[in-house]
């Protein structure tokens, strides 16, 4: 645990358990879920990095019991795109996804690329997808929650 009280993984062992789970599913299409993927060692094709506005990760986190210095932290990072920025540095292809239109759109896509077994070198990205690898910037959504709220940030 750290300073917290927040539970901490072992990255080493974490990563050696995905990519022995990896090598046994090497010809699949495989989706790893989680806040940590882009701080692990993997060589990956595609990236989704989920944001949230602070407001909308401030309320989520509260709701679920999080610490006050939890749910600074995580809203400094999402405001400074560390998820976002890690994945397109570990992954051939990375996009951002905040609405649930957003997440439909780019989920439809890929599975049309599996489906049709192109992979990411396959047919071209239509724009409405294209403009979905652009980095989104919280930055101002941080910038306002901290106006508007008192929390130390």
């Amino acid at each position: 645990m750290d300073r917290d009280g927040t539970l901490v993984a072992d990255l080493k062992k974490l990563n050696a358990a995905v990519k022995k789970e990896l090598a046994s599913a090497k010809r699949e299409n495989v989706a790893i879920v989680g806040h940590m993927v882009q701080d692990m060692r993997l060589k990956l094709d595609i990236c989704v990095t989920v944001r949230a506005k602070p407001k909308v990760l401030y309320a989520r986190q509260k709701g679920r019991g999080y610490g006050l210095a939890k749910i600074k932290e995580n809203i400094i990072s999402e405001a400074l795109d560390y998820c976002g920025i890690n994945a397109s540095k570990a992954c051939r292809l990375s996009f951002e996804v905040e609405t649930a239109e957003e997440k439909g759109r780019l989920a439809r896509y890929l599975a049309g690329l599996i489906g049709r077994n192109e992979g990411i070198n396959g047919a071209p990205m239509p724009k409405d997808i294209g403009a979905l690898r652009a980095k989104k910037d919280m930055m101002k959504h941080f910038l306002r929650f901290i106006g508007e709220n008192n929390i130390g940030l």
